[in-house]
């Protein structure tokens, strides 16, 4: 009957984790580039959240004029387009710093490799 320890940790660990990642703070180890894409998951949540009244109003606004069918679809055609525009906002950026990432620790290794293989 009781809950099992191991999943509550894990969710425990999995919202701690999610909030450093969106908040990096005064944390010395956080690049620049981890700080806009924090930024921008905040920026996300906000939007996705805050579009839903604009939506809902905007759908009520539909129904008196076309009818509820017409109403829901604009609502929701409203409140996924903001969403959907947010989110691809975040996907391009984790890309792109992914690439930019991938290059640096190339470069890093190939700069490393001489030294390594002169010590092995």
């Amino acid at each position: 009957m009781g809950c099992d320890t191991r999943e509550v940790d894990r969710m425990d660990t999995w919202i701690a984790r999610s909030v450093r990642r969106a908040l990096p703070g005064n944390n010395p180890l956080a690049r620049p580039g981890d700080r806009v894409e924090g930024t921008l998951l905040v920026a996300t949540a906000a939007v996705v959240l805050l579009s839903l009244p604009v939506a809902a109003a905007i759908g009520s606004e539909v129904r008196v004029t076309s009818g509820a069918g017409t109403a829901v679809l604009v609502g929701l055609g409203v409140w996924a387009g903001a969403s959907g525009v947010m989110v691809l906002a975040c996907l391009l950026v984790r890309s792109t710093h992914n690439r930019i990432r991938a290059r640096h620790w190339e470069q890093d290794w190939k700069a490393f490799e001489p030294v390594w293989r002169k010590s092995a």
